[in-house]
């Protein structure tokens, strides 16, 4: 009789997630129709990881899409890198106020540079340019444009950028420089194995993975692009990852920030940092105010791929897209949340 009764429970349960599914995938719909329309003609698919308290749900939209594939991260590998920097600081025993050029190599370490510590490269209060200002040179395939540039023309071009420490500047050179600083604790690809992706089962994340394993991906034009070899930007644009891996770390995040935030100070500096169109990052995450919650966000691009993410701590929900198109939608994780906001207020009025 008992086993009886515990079949008919899963039964039902089965049932119920269903219906909880089927109800999101129709919500999602209706975004993708009406408030950030993606032309699948041109983006194959789009796959969307949702989570929801403890539930934790996976769809589809489009066609040829791979919710188990393996997906070029671009800017999202930034937030990961952070992590791992603050791991790697506790394991050194260090603190986030660090001068960088404790890891930097000495011929960098000017005057300017020796103002500038480790927490201002994660929150990007450097000064630095986006990229070095003639990579571009350096482009022998527009389809892979940082094959060629190397860490030792990286170091040269470093030495030409004069940082300006506190100052507001989203940089990818910051976050490339941190692959010096992963070189302390055995490099970045050992401690991301030890410390992240054995820990908590995500072994589908890492840097080096053979193409053929990733997704296929496609560009702006709708056309095959291959996947991007990001040399010295590695620790800025080069993670690979899938959806299931992704959403493990936005748990893993939501259970780090969850009530250890002062939202009343953040919401203030939020405000302050806008009437001078600047943002405020915390740990690589950009955080901005949506109604009255707390958001954590950031998007990702390669030639092929696209990637966007965001969270409510407090609420314990998130979102994570991946479509395997460069003109997916930058919002659309965004706006599946606030989506996901507004149910959770109705249900808790």
């Amino acid at each position: 009789m008992l086993k009886i009764i515990v079949q008919i429970a899963l039964i039902f349960l089965v049932q119920g997630l269903h219906a909880q599914v089927d109800a999101l995938k129709i919500q999602i719909e209706k975004i993708l129709r009406y408030d950030t329309p993606v032309d699948f003609n041109v983006v194959p698919g789009i796959a969307v990881g949702v989570i929801d308290l403890d539930s934790i749900y996976t769809l589809s939209f489009g066609n040829n899409i791979d919710q188990n594939g393996i997906y070029e991260l671009g800017s999202v590998t930034k937030p990961i890198v952070a992590w791992l920097v603050n791991k790697a600081l506790d394991s050194l025993g260090m603190e986030n106020d660090t001068p960088i050029c404790s890891f930097l190599p000495d011929s960098i370490c000017t005057a300017s540079w020796q103002k500038l510590t480790i927490n201002e490269i994660l929150n990007h209060r450097t000064g630095l340019p986006r990229m070095p200002a003639k990579i571009g040179e350096l482009e022998s395939d527009v389809r892979d444009p940082y094959k060629d540039y190397t860490q030792n023309l990286f170091a040269n071009d470093l030495r030409m950028i004069s940082p300006v420490a506190g100052m507001y500047s989203y940089s990818n050179i910051g976050y490339a420089m941190l692959y010096w600083f992963f070189q302390k604790v055995g490099g970045i690809d050992f401690f991301a194995k030890k410390m992240l992706t054995d820990p908590y089962s995500m072994r589908d994340t890492k840097w080096s993975v053979d193409p053929l394993a990733i997704s296929p991906g496609f560009g702006m034009d709708g056309r095959p692009q291959p996947p991007w070899n990001t040399n010295a930007l590695m620790t800025a644009i080069g993670l690979k990852s899938s959806l299931n891996d992704l959403l493990a770390f936005i748990n893993l995040s939501i259970r780090q920030y969850s009530g250890k935030l002062n939202e009343k100070d953040l919401k203030k500096e939020i405000k302050t940092l806008s009437k001078s169109h600047q943002f405020k990052v915390v740990d690589g995450w950009f955080v901005i105010q949506h109604g009255n919650s707390i958001v954590f966000y950031h998007t990702g691009r390669t030639g092929g791929h696209q990637v966007s993410v965001a969270f409510i701590p407090k609420m314990k929900k998130g979102v994570v897209v991946i479509s395997n198109g460069a003109l997916g939608s930058n919002d659309l994780s965004l706006l599946i949340l606030r989506m996901l906001r507004k149910e959770h207020l109705k249900r808790t009025r």
